[in-house]
C-alpha cells in the first residue's frame, strides 16, 4: 500500500479516475485535496548502498577488468 510507505499520498477512487480522465484534470482533483510538499535530499551520512545495478557492474568489471562492454566512447553537440 503505497500510503503506507508515502504518508502524504492521496487516495484515489475508480470512478476519480473515470470522472477525471486526463492527466490535467487527475492533477487538478489531486491539488485541491492537499497541501504542497516540500521535497529536498535526503540526510546521508557516509557511504551510500549500491543499487542492484550497480552491483551488477561491479561484478563485471570484477569479472573482466579490462573489458571496455560498458564503455560507449561518444561525443554529443547539444544546443538550444
Amino acid at each position: 500500500e503505497l500510503r503506507r510507505h508515502i504518508p502524504e499520498a492521496a487516495t484515489l477512487q475508480f470512478s476519480d479516475l473515470y470522472a477525471h480522465p486526463s492527466p490535467s484534470g487527475l492533477a487538478a482533483l489531486l491539488a485541491a485535496g492537499r497541501e504542497a510538499v516540500a521535497l529536498g535530499p535526503a540526510p546521508a551520512e557516509g557511504f551510500l548502498p549500491a543499487s542492484l545495478g550497480q552491483e551488477h557492474m561491479l561484478v563485471l568489471q570484477e569479472l573482466q577488468p579490462n573489458s571496455a562492454a560498458y564503455s560507449s566512447p561518444l561525443l554529443l553537440r547539444l544546443s538550444g
